[in-house]
């Protein structure tokens, strides 16, 4: 027996076991079928040997035959010499999962026949090729959208290759009804225009040449129109381009969805937290349309409390998308009469198509007003004294107080007469007093008194002044007078004490001035006249001897040293007497001195001041002639003397 390698047959470890094919056959399976393969085996040995066959499959495929047990454990099988048997067995070609097994790949398939004997196993090895297989599929894809009004939408198609080898994928769409069936005149294409619609598909070549397995987005983007509502219906067309054939379809819709929505806010929420009553207070509100289409809004008011007006524009605000409408006017209106402090409740709504789409509430309360009243007074009198009864009202909303002050404008007895709840100082006439904690709409009245004024040495009118302040704010303040007529007083004449000589003097003194200050002035400039021209006369006489003097030569006395020293040292050298004072007594010298001294002169007689008083007037007019015509006859020589003499009189003034 010869070997497969022409070896001797009785050579030790050669087969003599022999496959009826060679290796390396290769045969073309489709994925998902099977395909059974027969091959035979002869003993070409001389003795009967005990085979073991078995099959196995490199890929892992599933095999099997018409022998007992699997292939890949494989039976035994006794072959006689010479024996021929088949071996007939069935591969099967899974189907493309995930792209594998791959178009064009060779997978190893291998049947083994192992003799007991020891001697070399033998094979028989071939290969099965994958053949191509296409397939596409639409992974995901969105059946429905919204859009808003005027806006794009970009939705993503992705799409798969489910073949086992590489495909580009086109998309086309097509417009249709609601219930899929294409519009007239429609045909597939990447771009459509239908009933202000437009779309297309975008990022095609994000699907192209997609591998075995391998899946791509492309885009359909769509453009609606400024409509509130409507729709378009697409059908998604998908094409595997190795296979013309295949067409997978997808529907999908896309509506227009209106959005209606808006936010208020108050410009500035401390405005008009509290307000008098009897105003209106104004505060702003911004609004701002969040929805996707300009809409038509309105503000109103669902809550306010019954002593509160809150009045709205009644117009319509027409806001574009995103836009905002600022400083909308809110008026708030509190009514007369309204209690203080009391706070509410406000509620304001902003609306479009009968839709709210937000509300602002805040509070609001109600400001304290201070304000008071002068409701009456009355003036009456009781004897010597004046009395006042005032009444005043809190007109304000509030509790409040008052402080209450008296005042006159001359000395007299005036005071208060407070309510009974009142605080004030013990004093016996109450000018100032307080009361406290009166209720808003209550009256308080009051007394105020006084005595008429008296001692006064004339007639006159005093002014009693009463001045009332608010405690809460004293710049809230009245005041009412009452005036009190007053008459002098008549007094008993008082003998006077006769004046002394040197008042009397200066009376007539500051009566003379005032009667004949013109006279007084005319003799004042006489004398201050006369006193320099007296000045002027002595220089002049002092520089006509300083002449004479400068002319007349000069003699030189006869008297020499020796004749004064002479008359020095003829002086008495006699020593001086000292002269002794007789002592005398102090009672005898005071009666010597008054014996030897003038007798005392009577005291001089009182003048009657009237005719003291006339002779005065009489000398003093004498005088004043006397005084005048002494300057008129001094102005006359200084005249005369100026045209007869060239000297320069210098007066020093």
């Amino acid at each position: 027996m010869v070997s497969r390698e022409g070896g001797d047959a009785n050579e030790t470890n050669a087969s003599t076991l022999r496959f009826g094919s060679q290796d390396g056959s290769n045969f073309v399976i489709s994925p998902g079928t099977s395909v059974t393969i027969l091959v035979n085996l002869t003993n070409e040995g001389n003795d009967t040997e005990l085979v073991n066959l078995s099959i196995e499959s490199a890929s892992g495929w599933n095999l099997d035959w018409t022998r007992n047990g699997t292939p890949e454990i494989g039976i035994d099988e006794n072959m006689e010499a010479s024996e021929l048997i088949w071996i007939e067995f069935r591969v099967h070609v899974p189907e493309v999962v995930n792209g594998m097994p791959l178009a064009g790949s060779r997978h190893n398939i291998s049947v083994m026949a192992q003799p007991y004997s020891g001697g070399p196993m033998e094979h028989w090895n071939f290969t099965i090729e994958v053949e191509p297989v296409s397939g596409i599929e639409i992974v995901s894809i969105d059946a429905e959208a919204t859009i808003d009004p005027g806006h794009k939408l970009r939705l993503p198609v992705e799409v798969r290759n489910l073949g086992n080898r590489p495909v580009s994928i086109h998309l086309d769409i097509l417009a249709t009804d609601a219930q899929g069936t294409p519009l007239t005149d429609a045909s597939p294409a990447h771009f459509l225009y239908s009933g202000g619609w437009a779309v297309g598909v975008f990022d095609e070549y994000k699907i192209a040449n997609l591998a075995p397995n391998e899946s791509g987005v492309a885009i359909l983007e769509y453009a609606a129109p400024f409509d509130a509502e409507g729709e378009i219906h697409i059908r998604v067309l998908a094409q595997g381009l190795d296979d013309l054939l295949t067409i997978l379809e997808e529907n999908q819709t896309v509506r227009i969805l209106r959005v209606r929505d808006a936010s208020l806010t108050e410009e500035n929420p401390a405005a008009c937290e509290r307000i008098d009553p009897g105003q209106t207070c104004i505060t702003r509100m911004d609004l701002e349309n969040l929805g996707n289409l300009e809409d038509s809004f309105t503000i109103h008011v669902t809550e306010s409390p019954a002593w509160a007006s809150v009045a709205t524009s009644s117009e319509v605000y027409n806001v574009s998308e995103s836009g905002t409408q600022t400083a909308i006017p809110i008026m708030i209106t509190i009514d007369e009469g309204t209690d203080a402090l009391q706070t509410g409740s406000l509620e304001i709504e902003v609306r479009s198509g009968g839709v709210t789409h937000a509300t602002i509430t805040r509070n609001i309360q109600v400001a304290p007003v201070i304000d008071w009243a002068l409701i009456a007074t009355q003036d009456g009198r009781e004897g010597n004294n004046v009395i006042i009864s005032i009444t005043i009202r809190n007109d304000g909303n509030d509790f409040d107080g008052v402080m209450v002050a008296l005042d006159m404008d001359v000395d007299a007895v005036f005071g208060l007469i407070p309510p009974e709840d009142a605080l004030h100082s013990e004093a016996e006439h109450i000018r100032y007093f307080e009361c406290r904690d009166i209720e808003e709409g209550m009256n308080m009245t009051f007394q105020a008194y006084s005595s008429v004024p008296e001692g006064f040495t004339g007639n006159g009118t005093a002014t009693l002044e009463l001045t009332v302040q608010s405690i809460r704010d004293p710049q809230q303040n009245f005041s009412t007078s009452t005036n009190i007529d007053y008459t002098a007083v008549i007094q008993n004449p008082i003998e006077e004490e006769e004046p002394s000589a040197i008042a009397v003097a200066f009376e007539k003194s500051l009566i003379f001035l005032l009667e004949w200050n013109g006279l007084v002035m005319t003799v004042i400039v006489v004398a201050i006249g006369s006193i320099l021209l007296n000045q002027a006369l002595i220089r002049r006489q002092k520089d006509l001897e300083r002449m004479k003097r400068e002319n007349t030569p000069e003699t030189k006395s006869m008297e020499t040293v020796s004749d004064w020293k002479k008359r020095f040292s003829e002086r008495s050298t006699e020593a001086r007497e000292s002269v002794i004072s007789p002592e005398v007594e102090s009672d005898a010298f005071v009666e010597s001195f008054r014996s030897k001294s003038k007798r005392s002169v009577e005291a001089p007689r009182m003048v009657d001041q009237g005719e003291l008083s006339q002779a005065s007037d009489i000398l003093d007019r004498h005088e004043e002639e006397e005084n005048i015509a002494a300057a008129d006859n001094l102005v006359l020589e200084l005249l005369d003397e100026g045209d007869s003499t060239d000297t320069v009189f210098d007066l020093d003034l």
